[in-house]
């Protein structure tokens, strides 16, 4: 293939006119990230600083708690699976390796509400005990920050799991067979070999999960568990503490900082101690009965954790409330849902298109640099989003209304912050990245020289876009398409705090109806989305299942 730095047809008209609209687009998403690290930096009273560190530091602790323990459950449950499946061969390992992927489907925050079920006094371990023992008593209390993190891991390891089996069954087989010369059996190989040789990206795939743990609010609200994103919602909405909802923000986005830059040096890592290994790759062992059993149990309990027994609650929930809730106020917010997902997987799609074609003719380490900065917001919470968001949002409204006021007649108010303006733009911070990753994929697998014959042939850029580009990409624009509807359809922090008055979706009810404990209530809409979810985890295993293996499927999510 070409390489994209080596076309000659970049000149400076073409650098103008696809370089301007690209800076604006990475300036106007850069904007609330700089806003929030602003709020941090701007000086304070000693008494109001004192005060900040005191309400920050149970904040702190929690938050370093989830990360800990649910980062290692996701270990204890991602890696042995995925050696599992990337190194032997037993029956039914297929099915296991597309089981395995389904909790990523499954929103913590609906994960959580179904485990309460799962022990609630009406729920069917309680029932199994008294059915054992009807004089039993038992009662165990599950909401605390343990259950939260074995909640939060069981939705959270395919992010493990998914790059641990890439980096499996990448290795050399020529590595293993040095190992088994030197006397070492299976499990010492794997201990010696084959997980030194995968920790760049296992560490890469832990650091996703805790990303995903910052941006969580749901799961860790409902368990009464105070984390820094559950503060930022309680000191803007609860107590109309702007402030210090932007100083949580910032020292929350210093964390993510900080994780992003520590994936990127393991993913260096990954790529230096990979790029010697031989082309050839170890065959897969066969696996006995016995060993057959214990590769059942091992790759099932993460997904029992994860999706099975959390689906089993949902189901019989949704099976006895489906017809008092699905009337016309719940398709009300099937279409919210739906129109929310569809314009801001437009928006995505449309700026990711930008930014590709930009990329792919420029050719420049400018031009990458302006990518990374772009897609930078998917790392970075939704709380913290909203939060960098709404103040510039609401100083554009300000300004606007000095030159429309004279002109209508009336004070437009804050039509801006208060309509969906302020909210798909939020969703633009925060999902470009997932739309510009099959994007830019798609365009690397059309070579160069296509846009260079369609020159000599008299086509100009926009052209060239529309006529070669998107019919031979037309799969990985609709891809992102999806992925991005998908991960709207299932955002809570940003839809809970900037979607307008009396508008809500599946996701605001599911969590309004369980926070009212109408948990039966909310599973219709859970199930909803869950369903919806589904769709890009099964495009994803397929791609995984397919004739190369992919390592770093779930690199988009830091990929800023």
């Amino acid at each position: 293939m070409t390489s994209v730095a080596a076309t000659p047809l970049r000149n400076h008209r073409l650098l103008t006119s696809w370089f301007v609209p690209a800076t604006l687009l990475a300036i106007a998403v850069c904007i609330p990230l700089i806003v929030v690290l602003w709020g941090i930096l701007v000086p304070r009273a000693e008494a109001d600083t004192g005060t900040f560190w005191q309400m920050a530091g149970p904040y702190a602790w929690n938050t370093a708690q989830l990360l800990l323990f649910s980062g290692g459950m996701a270990l204890l449950m991602g890696v042995p699976s995925a050696w599992i499946i990337a190194t032997t061969t037993f029956t039914g390992r297929r099915l296991l390796a597309w089981l395995l992927v389904l909790p990523l489907a499954m929103p913590a925050y609906i994960a959580a509400y179904a485990w309460v079920g799962l022990f609630d006094l009406t729920g069917p371990v309680l029932k199994i005990a008294r059915w054992i023992d009807p004089a039993s008593t038992w009662h165990p209390d599950v909401m605390h920050l343990p259950m939260l993190s074995l909640i939060l891991a069981g939705c959270l390891y395919p992010y493990v799991y998914l790059v641990s089996r890439g980096a499996f069954m990448r290795q050399s087989a020529s590595v293993w067979d040095a190992a088994r010369m030197l006397g070492h059996s299976r499990l010492q190989t794997f201990f010696s070999v084959s997980l030194p040789l995968a920790r760049p990206a296992i560490a890469g795939g832990v650091t996703l999960v805790m990303m995903e743990i910052l941006n969580d609010y749901g799961a860790a609200r409902y368990f009464g568990v105070n984390t820094f994103t559950t503060g930022i919602f309680r000191e803007w909405m609860g107590r109309n503490n702007l402030v210090g909802a932007f100083r949580l923000s910032g020292l929350l986005l210093v964390v993510v900082f900080g994780l992003v830059t520590w994936e990127r040096i393991q993913r260096g890592r990954a790529q230096v101690s990979m790029s010697s290994a031989n082309s050839r790759t170890a065959p897969r062992t066969p696996l006995g009965p016995g060993l057959t059993t214990l590769a059942w149990v091992v790759c099932l309990i993460p997904v029992l954790c994860g999706f099975g027994l959390p689906l089993a609650q949902l189901l019989i929930w949704a099976a006895g409330s489906i017809r008092t809730v699905w009337d016309e106020r719940f398709m009300e917010l099937v279409l919210h849902s739906v129109w929310l997902a569809g314009s801001a997987a437009l928006i995505c799609t449309t700026a990711a298109i930008l930014l590709a074609s930009y990329r792919r003719w420029a050719g420049e380490k400018a031009a990458d640099n302006l990518v990374r900065l772009a897609v930078l917001g998917y790392a970075v919470p939704g709380a913290v989003i909203a939060a960098g968001v709404y103040t510039p949002m609401t100083g554009l409204n300000t300004w606007l209304n000095t030159w429309l006021t004279p002109v209508l007649g009336y004070d437009p108010g804050l039509f801006l912050v208060n309509g969906f303006v302020v909210l798909l733009f939020a969703y633009l911070v925060r999902f470009l990245s997932v739309g510009f990753q099959p994007v830019q994929a798609g365009w690397e697998k059309t070579p160069v020289s296509f846009d260079d014959s369609a020159r000599l042939l008299g086509r100009n850029r926009r052209q060239i876009l529309f006529q070669v580009l998107f019919p031979l990409g037309k799969t990985s624009i609709l891809t992102a398409f999806l992925m991005v509807f998908v991960d709207v359809i299932k955002e809570l922090p940003l839809t809970m705090i900037l979607r307008p008055f009396n508008v809500d979706t599946l996701a605001t009810q599911t969590y309004a109806w369980a926070d009212d404990e109408r948990l039966a209530s909310a599973a219709v809409p859970a199930l909803l989305i869950l369903c919806v979810s589904l769709i890009p985890v099964i495009w994803l295993n397929r791609l995984i299942e397919g004739p190369r293996p992919v390592a770093d499927i779930t690199a988009h999510n830091t990929n800023g």
